[in-house]
C-alpha cells in the first residue's frame, strides 16, 4: 500500500478508533461502583476518565472533518484542535489517577492554576489568527506546546510523589504486599508519558508514524480502562489505608509526631507489654490483618501504633510483621529440614510462597532454600 493510499485509509481508521473510545465511554458509564462514601473518589475518577476518552473521540472525529488529505501541508486548524483537546485529555487522565490516590488533590487552587495554564496555551495557539502576528505562527505554536508540556509534566511528577507516599501508607497499614493492586496506575503514567512524546511527534511526521501511534494509544487506553474497572474490587480495602490529605500531595503527613505527646511513658510501657504478649502468642502468623485490627486488639489507635512501631522497632508496620514471620519461618526450617517451604510460608502467615521468598531474601540476603542449605551444612 502506497503512502497516499494509506493516508486515505487513515481517515477511516481514525473514525474506527473514535468509535472504540466512544464504546469505552459507554462501558464506563454503565459500570457501577459501590454507592457508599468510601468509593466517592473512585466514582469521581471514573467520570474524569470517561470524559477523557470522550475528548479523544471528539479529537479524532473533528480531525476527520477538518483534514484536507494533504499531509505535506501544515494544517493550522488541526494544530489548534490537537493542542487544546489533547491538553484537556491529559489533564483529565492525570486528575483521574491522582484523585484515586488522594481525594483532596483537586483543590480549587489546583484547578484554577491548571485552567489558567490551559487558557494561556489556548491564547498562544490562537494568536496567529491575527494577521499581523501570522509570521510568528510557529513561535506561538511552540510556546503553547511548552506551556502544555510543563503543566502535564508537573502533574506526572505530583502523581509519582503521591504514588510513593501511598506506597508508604500501604506498608503502614497491611501486613501483606498490597502494592500489586496499584502498580497499574504508576505503569499507566509511564506509558502515557511515552504517548505524550509520540503525540507531539505526530504533528510533524507522516502517516506511518501516526498509524503506529494510534495502535499504541488504543492498546494503552484499553489497558487503562480494563485495569480501572478491575481495580474496584480492591479499592475499598486500599482506600482505608490512605490517611486524610492536605491540599496538595506534599502536604500529607503520614503520622504527626505530635500525636505521641498524648501518651506518657507508662502508657508506652503498657503498649509495649501488650505487643510482647501478642508476639509471645504468635498471633502474627495469622492471615492478612491490618494495623486497624491490631490497634483495636491492643487497645490503642492506628496512628499511635504506627508511630510506636516506627520509633521502637525502626520499621513500618508491614516490614515489622514480616520480620516476625521470617524469624518464625527460620525456626521452623531449622526444626523441620524436610518440611516444604510452601507449607512453611503459609504457616507463618505469608499470602504466597513467592512473596515469602521475596521478603525472606530482602531480610536475609539469600533465598529460603539457600539459607536452609547453608544452615544444614554449618550444623
Amino acid at each position: 500500500m502506497t503512502s497516499i493510499q494509506l493516508q486515505e485509509c487513515f481517515e477511516t481508521i481514525a473514525l474506527c478508533v473514535a468509535s472504540i473510545y466512544l464504546t469505552i465511554c459507554v462501558c464506563l458509564a454503565f459500570f457501577k461502583a459501590p454507592k457508599d462514601e468510601l468509593y466517592r473518589p473512585y466514582r469521581q475518577s471514573k467520570r474524569m476518565l470517561t470524559a477523557s476518552f470522550a475528548a479523544m473521540a471528539t479529537n479524532l472525529i473533528v480531525w476527520r472533518i477538518l483534514t484536507t488529505g494533504n499531509w505535506s501541508h501544515f494544517n493550522y486548524g488541526i494544530a489548534i484542535l490537537d493542542i487544546v483537546l489533547f491538553y484537556v485529555e491529559e489533564l483529565l487522565l492525570c486528575y483521574s489517577f491522582c484523585h484515586i490516590l488522594n481525594n483532596s488533590f483537586l483543590t480549587k487552587r489546583r484547578i484554577a492554576k491548571d485552567m489558567t495554564q490551559l487558557g494561556i496555551a489556548t491564547l498562544l495557539i490562537l494568536m496567529p489568527l491575527i494577521p499581523a502576528l501570522r509570521p510568528w505562527t510557529h513561535t506561538f505554536f511552540v510556546a503553547a506546546l511548552v506551556v502544555m508540556i510543563a503543566n502535564v509534566a508537573e502533574l506526572a511528577w505530583l502523581f509519582r510523589k503521591q504514588y510513593k507516599l501511598n506506597g508508604e501508607m500501604l506498608d503502614n497499614y497491611f501486613t501483606d504486599d498490597m502494592h500489586y493492586f496499584v502498580r497499574w496506575t504508576n505503569r499507566s503514567i509511564f506509558l502515557l508519558i511515552i504517548s505524550w512524546v509520540m503525540a507531539m511527534a505526530t504533528l510533524f511526521t507522516n502517516v506511518y508514524f501516526n498509524l503506529v501511534f494510534q495502535a499504541y494509544l488504543v492498546s494503552l487506553n484499553l489497558y487503562i480502562a480494563i485495569n480501572f474497572v478491575n481495580f474496584v474490587t480492591r479499592y475499598g480495602d486500599i482506600a482505608r489505608a490512605y490517611l486524610p490529605a492536605g491540599e496538595d500531595p506534599e502536604d500529607i503527613v503520614m503520622m504527626p509526631e505530635e500525636a505521641a505527646a498524648e501518651y506518657d511513658n507508662s502508657e508506652k510501657n503498657t503498649l509495649e507489654h501488650r505487643i510482647n504478649a501478642w508476639k509471645e502468642a504468635k498471633e502474627y502468623v495469622g492471615s492478612q490483618f491490618t494495623i486497624d485490627e491490631l490497634a483495636t486488639k491492643l487497645g490503642t489507635n492506628k496512628n499511635y501504633l504506627s508511630f510506636f512501631i516506627n520509633e521502637r522497632y525502626g520499621s513500618n508496620f508491614s516490614a515489622w510483621v514480616s520480620s516476625l514471620r521470617i524469624a518464625e519461618a527460620k525456626q521452623l526450617m531449622t526444626a523441620n529440614p524436610d518440611r516444604k517451604l510452601e507449607d512453611i510460608a503459609y504457616t507463618v502467615g505469608f499470602s504466597s510462597p513467592s512473596y515469602f521468598s521475596k521478603v525472606f531474601a530482602f531480610h536475609e540476603g539469600m533465598s529460603p532454600t539457600a539459607w536452609r542449605r547453608e544452615r544444614i551444612t554449618n550444623v
